[in-house]
């Protein structure tokens, strides 16, 4: 070690190169694992996650619908037949408002079963979960709080179970605090409420598919003899639900169960962009070891005369080449020690400026396991970089050494050969990277020139939910929105306002089946399934879509069959 030292020591320029040359390439590896890591291969934050399954159904004859989540008759139906569960959930993502005399908030919150805190087997730190009597439609508002909303808003209060606040108009009583490592469904839910639910009244709501459905596997239970029992038992739907108008729809649009892991649910489509950047940087550290190589070789030609003394010394081809990846390996474990600073650096722009929507981004560090990533990266990166000049300190020969050392000849064939050979691959990985980056940048602007079907200048948006308590008819909300619409356009600087459901590309739409006067239905057959979106008069003007010659109706509560602009 204390000769290896030296020699690094003794050709600073070469060290020091080759340390930021390595650093950089391990550092980019080591800051897209930690990414890869957190988000893919890391477990989920609860206990036993890989038990955890979404029970999601497929309908290809819908053709307008991808996915068709959970409905409340199929879940009572699942969690009371299912053999192969050790428990069943419900939730849906929405919002909740802090209403009263108090400081008004709006936060993100859950509206869930009462299995819910018992399927994920993580109990309220302090008070309880739900009880099956928190879900009836008469019964009490009641919420759990976050940490983070118990300590921002409530000042972490200890007593604040039992305390009652005013949540979207209703006098709603506190019952729990969860611990702060419990973020589910996303990190920004703030609190839970409970769903109303009615297991004597749900026939009519077979097809109303809003709500996410999270099954536990039993032990020793798989999700193939999850997802055959839940095929057994959907078969005969009709029978099962024989007064939901819904059920032939679905049996004729070809309704099976889909089974997913629930961190694959949770992770989306990003798996595949994630492996493949990793992939992209693996090619900058080749390049980075191709570099290395060649300042290696050209180093030990200036050393070739040391190598030709030592063998003529007795020096065997094991201690040449043991001493050249000896000295590789730590070049490369110094490289490694530079990146971790610069893993870390990198990782939290990552975590603060990082893309919108990156799921577990909360959840991205270094830990342990990138750390042995990282060492194993450094001694692989080493002995790949080395193993080129150590081939070649095996082939010297005392004679021929000192021969070529002694009259000054050039540099022999071979070694030119082996030093423009990493040139050209180095270029061969540059331009490889080079030619996908390029590609990737002329997707991005294909994408973004692409015209969505409106003028997105000067748009602003924004959403505002009633309390039904307050607004508790169609005419009062009617009322609200025509209000508003007519302060807004009032401002100065407005020149349109209008009122939609949801945004375009939001991803957020609804509808349903629809009976067209002059297209009467076969038996069995199903009928035409429409996405529909409320919209007030002049939203397409306010869009500048190129429909705008098409209004709305003044009666805006009907309706729209207008196609969507996107």
């Amino acid at each position: 070690m204390r000769l290896l030292l030296r020699r690094l020591a003794a050709s600073p320029g070469f060290t020091a190169i080759s340390v930021l040359t390595l650093a950089t390439g391990i550092g980019a590896n080591l800051a897209i694992f930690t990414t890869v890591n957190a988000v893919l291969l890391r477990p989920l934050p609860l206990p036993e996650s890989d038990r955890l399954v979404i029970v999601s159904h497929a309908a290809p004859g819908l053709v307008q619908l991808d996915e068709l989540p959970m409905s409340e008759p199929l879940y009572f139906l699942y969690a009371r037949e299912l053999e192969t569960i050790d428990g069943m959930m419900l939730f849906e993502e929405t919002a909740s408002s802090f209403t009263g005399p108090e400081n008004p908030q709006r936060v993100a919150s859950a509206r869930v079963s009462p299995s819910f805190f018992e399927v994920l087997r993580s109990p309220p730190r302090v008070g309880r979960g739900f009880l099956d009597e928190d879900s009836r439609p008469d019964a009490p508002p009641t919420m759990v709080l976050s940490d983070s909303l118990w300590r921002s808003r409530f000042d972490a209060d200890p007593n604040v179970v039992g305390r009652v606040v005013e949540v979207d108009g209703a006098r709603t009583e506190i019952v729990g605090v969860m611990p702060a490592v419990f973020t589910f469904p996303r990190p920004e839910t703030q609190l839970w409420r409970p769903l109303e639910l009615n297991e004597t009244q749900t026939q009519a709501r077979l097809g109303v598919f809003r709500s996410q459905g999270v099954v536990r596997l039993g032990p020793g239970r798989s999700r193939n003899q999850l997802e055959t029992e839940l095929v057994g038992l959907t078969a005969n739907l009709v029978d099962l639900f024989p007064g939901a108008s819904a059920g032939p729809v679905l049996v004729n649009a070809g309704f099976r169960p889909v089974v997913t892991p629930l961190r694959e649910w949770m992770v989306g489509d990003i798996q595949a962009t994630l492996w493949i950047l990793l992939g992209a940087v693996g090619f900058l550290l080749l390049i980075a070891c191709a570099n290395v190589a060649n300042l290696f070789l050209v180093r030990a030609e200036g050393r070739h005369r040391d190598l030709s003394v030592r063998v003529a010394l007795g020096a065997g081809r094991a201690r040449l080449v043991g001493s050249t990846l000896s000295e590789s390996v730590l070049l490369a474990l110094v490289g490694g020690l530079v990146a971790v600073p610069l893993t870390l650096a990198a990782v939290r722009l990552l975590v603060r400026f990082g893309p919108d929507g990156l799921p577990r981004v909360h959840e991205i560090s270094v830990d342990g396991t990138v750390l042995l990533f990282g060492l194993a990266l450094a001694i692989a990166g080493g002995l790949l970089f080395g193993l080129l000049p150590a081939l070649r300190a095996a082939g010297i020969t005392a004679s021929a050494a000192l021969r070529e050392g002694a009259r000054g000849a050039s540099l022999g064939r071979d070694r030119h050969l082996a030093r423009r050979g990493l040139v050209v691959a180095q270029i061969a990985l540059a331009l490889t990277m080079l030619v996908g980056s390029g590609l990737a940048v002329r997707s991005f602007q294909r994408l973004a020139a692409v015209d969505p079907g409106f003028d997105t200048t000067n748009l602003l948006t924004f959403r505002a939910n009633l309390v039904d308590r307050q607004y508790d008819s169609d005419a009062s909300r009617l009322s609200f929105v025509r209000r508003l619409l007519d302060r807004l356009g009032g401002l100065p600087g407005v020149t349109a306002a209008a009122a939609v459901t949801t945004t375009p590309l939001s991803g957020q739409l609804g509808g349903g089946g629809h009976s067209l006067e002059d297209q009467p239905l076969a038996d069995g057959e199903a009928p035409p399934l429409f996405m529909v979106k409320y919209a007030s008069p002049g939203y397409f003007g306010a869009m500048r879509t190129p429909s705008s010659r098409v209004e709305t109706s003044t009666d805006w509560m009907r309706t729209v069959g207008t196609r969507s602009p996107s």
